[in-house]
């Protein structure tokens, strides 16, 4: 149970005519695209090299164009998700035994993922890809040892789909080191933004960075990382995603009882994350976090419903099958009844299939 096989990746970087730098993450027989970043090719000041491609619009997602989803059938398509994987240093010598098996437990939901038939279109990382897993400030020196950030990067290269992370907050190391150094790492080991969205066969997914915010910037007025915010220039890109009216999932490491109210209040109507699913929420149809270690439905707190999933760190089921109707603003979560809701584990199901218990 388990297995996820990222393609050989190629890794096309393209100078948009806004002159930030857009990076696109194809597999092998897929066609991935994605939007992060501000999308308004301003610079935010956060000091990103890679904060957009200028247009606000993402781009096709995986696929081959050709209207099949991978399965044969070409009206819906699946998507796995998971959350906080925690791969700590590779010389972690700490009393958490959950941290000493991170990594062969990430490998084995992988394994597991790898054995869905028909497979997923892509999986979806919600955070905490690492811990306590900064070693220096020179990011020239992880491109030349042992890391952990190397680690995640090396098991996603295993996974058969495209993988989409997004940051959680042990993805951060504030304020021993500034916020702009984790995005040049995030950047280097994953090809990704702080931030972005991709489309796939009519939805939008958005991949939000909820340590964007001055909850996450030492010296502020919130400064809390016990507790996420997106920051006044990332609001406004959610609200204009949301607002194109396509079916949207959306991604948060923290769950959003767990963001800071009126983070931006100079923001105009997006003060904060409630404001703008508020406005804009419409055409939310599902809600995803992390954090927690264990599974929280809140289907009656928020536009959508939301599902904050238990740590693939303490259990390898720890994931969730989704399969989407495409073009159409329907989805089933297949494999909902194997979570032990308000717990950090899940059961053991068979997924040649239809997902059943085993």
């Amino acid at each position: 149970m388990r297995s996820l096989v990222l393609p050989a990746l190629v890794l096309t970087a393209a100078l948009s005519q806004l002159g930030c730098i857009a990076v696109v993450i194809e597999a092998s027989d897929d066609e991935s695209g994605e939007t992060s970043g501000d999308g308004d090719g301003d610079g935010d000041g956060d000091g990103d090299t890679g904060d957009g491609d200028g247009d606000g619009d993402p781009d096709t997602g995986p696929g081959d164009g050709d209207g099949d989803t991978g399965d044969g059938d070409p009206d819906r398509f699946r998507v796995v998700v998971i959350a906080d994987p925690h791969i700590p240093a590779p010389d972690y010598d700490g009393q958490d035994k959950s941290l000493e098996e991170a990594r062969a437990s990430l490998l084995e939901t992988r394994d597991k993922i790898a054995a869905i038939v028909p497979p997923p279109s892509f999986v979806v990382v919600l955070g905490d890809l690492v811990d306590d897993a900064y070693q220096t400030g020179d990011a020239v020196w992880y491109q030349a040892n042992p890391n952990a950030f190397a680690d995640v990067a090396d098991i996603f290269a295993g996974f058969s789909v495209p993988v989409y992370p997004l940051f959680g907050d042990s993805d951060y190391a504030v304020p021993t080191y500034p916020k702009t150094f984790s995005h040049q790492l995030f950047g280097q080991f994953y090809a990704k933004d702080p931030y972005y969205a991709v489309d796939h066969l009519g939805w939008r997914f958005v991949f939000t960075n909820s340590e964007y915010g001055q909850t996450f910037d030492e010296g502020t007025l919130i400064y809390d990382p016990t507790r996420g915010s997106y920051g006044g220039t990332q609001l406004n890109w959610i609200a204009d995603q949301l607002g194109a009216g396509m079916p949207t999932v959306m991604f948060s490491h923290f769950p959003l009882f767990q963001v800071a109210v009126n983070e931006a209040p100079n923001n105009g109507q997006h003060t904060d994350m409630e404001t703008v699913l508020t406005l804009q929420g419409e055409s939310v149809k599902l809600l995803m976090a992390g954090h927690e270690q264990k599974w929280l439905d809140m289907p009656a707190s928020y536009p959508a419903p939301l599902v904050v999933f238990g740590a693939t760190r303490y259990d390898t089921d720890n994931f969730l099958l989704i399969e989407f109707m495409a073009n159409r603003s329907q989805y089933e979560i297949l494999d909902r009844d194997k979570v032990v809701w308000d717990q950090a584990e899940a059961d053991t199901w068979i997924y040649d299939g239809t997902p059943s218990p085993e």
